[in-house]
Parts: structure tokens; C-alpha cells; sequence
């Protein structure tokens, strides 16, 4: 199970165009991870503030700061912090999860 809890950057704030397009590329990347059946989900704090509140390993960030970062948890353990996870990252994140299924 990966889980993405991300603050609301792009909707509080103007996101430079590079930071858009790794935004676009990221939910590009876990659409198709999720066809493939992979359990990843991105929640975005204004959306899915439940989500954050149901989540023990996060409690503790502030998503509301204007400088909040991203958090990336991965069968119950936060493995990223400060920055959404690269490509090279979620896939070797994925390997990790389709083993924990085993």
C-alpha cells in the first residue's frame, strides 16, 4: 500500500511550470500503476483532510504551512519526506509493495 499525503501547493499557491510537470508525470505514473493494480493512492490535504486525520503517521505535519512538503508512506512505515518520490523511487517502492503482498 502507497500512500502520497501532499499539501495543497497547487491550489494555495502558483506552482512553477516545473513543478507542475513533475506533478503531471506523478499522477500520470500512478494512474498507470493503479490499472496495473498496484494500491497507491495520492490524497491532497483540502480534498482528503480525513485521510490525514485517519492516518497516525502523519498527524504530526503541518499541511496547512505555506512551506509544507509531501509525505510518502509505504505499508504503514513513512519512507519520504519533504519531496514527492521520483520515478526511479516509486518504482522500486512498487517492488516493495508487490512483495509485502506475497
Amino acid at each position: 500500500m502507497i500512500r502520497i499525503y501532499e499539501p495543497d501547493i497547487c491550489v494555495s499557491m502558483a506552482c512553477g511550470m516545473e513543478r507542475e510537470e513533475e506533478l503531471k508525470e506523478l499522477a500520470r505514473f500512478v494512474r498507470q500503476l493503479r490499472k496495473e493494480g498496484i494500491d497507491i493512492m495520492r490524497y491532497n490535504y483540502t480534498l482528503h483532510r480525513d485521510r490525514f486525520h485517519e492516518e497516525p503517521l502523519v498527524k504530526g505535519f503541518d499541511f496547512e504551512a505555506p512551506d509544507s512538503q509531501p509525505v510518502t508512506v509505504v505499508d504503514g512505515e513513512i519512507v519520504i519526506t519533504g519531496r514527492y518520490p521520483v520515478m526511479d523511487e516509486l518504482k522500486k517502492l512498487v517492488k516493495r509493495e508487490k512483495l509485502s503482498r506475497k
